[in-house]
């Protein structure tokens, strides 16, 4: 490592830079990569060189910190090659908007990790409403259709249920079936003001069968 590296990467963490964004940084790494076939055949083309890939596109959802180190990586890859110095050329061309900043300490959290956590969130709340489901079923379908998010979106609609709207007049008919439908609705409308609720009422149905499977597991 030379001190180049070492004072190039001090720089970057004393300004919170985490990495270049998505452009720029793919150019960087084509430039690696031109450079290492060249240094490694100069004459043929030979085999392919590997570098490491940017965090982007689908990479981009990374943590905070696993693109300063995949960054690092790269900058240690031009120290290697004895191009540091044209890499940083290329950076310090760049402006201020053309780099991802931190504001704090680099996040090891995901973006991935942040949805896992919405959907469980989710979950959570669409679980209040199993046991109205289980009424509905029950009173309304065989065993083996328990399972059937059509029958049980269906089932929705006939009782005048859609778009998170319920019926303003009961069925006295099927009394049972109207209210568990009503407590079922009450909660597909608290979860779908949520980011990764379900916004549509078939959808619903659908989530709350399959979470109904993974409980049982």
């Amino acid at each position: 490592m030379s001190r180049e590296y070492a004072e190039l990467v001090d720089n970057f963490e004393a300004k919170k830079i985490v990495c270049p964004l998505p452009i720029p940084w793919n150019k960087l790494v084509i430039f690696l990569k031109s450079t290492k076939q060249l240094k490694m055949y100069p004459v043929e083309r030979g085999h392919g060189v590997h570098v490491a890939n940017p965090l982007i596109l689908a990479g981009w959802g990374a943590s905070d910190l696993a693109k300063w180190k995949r960054f690092k990586l790269h900058l240690k890859e031009a120290d290697d090659m004895g191009v540091l110095y044209l890499a940083e050329e290329f950076l310090d061309k760049l402006e201020s908007k053309d780099f991802l900043w931190s504001e704090g300490g680099l996040s090891d959290v995901s973006a991935w990790d942040i949805e896992k956590i919405s959907i469980k969130a989710v979950e959570k709340v669409q679980a209040e409403a199993l046991p109205w489901i289980e009424t509905v079923l029950h009173l309304n379908l065989e065993d083996r259709y328990h399972y059937d998010p059509d029958r049980l979106y269906e089932i929705f609609k006939s009782h005048g249920f859609f778009g998170g709207y319920e019926p303003s007049v009961s069925d006295a008919k099927n009394l049972a079936t109207v209210e568990a439908l009503r407590n079922a609705n009450k909660i597909y409308n608290k979860q779908a003001d949520m980011v990764d609720g379900a916004k549509e009422l078939d959808d619903f149905c659908d989530a709350l069968l399959n979470l109904k499977i993974r409980l049982r597991r």
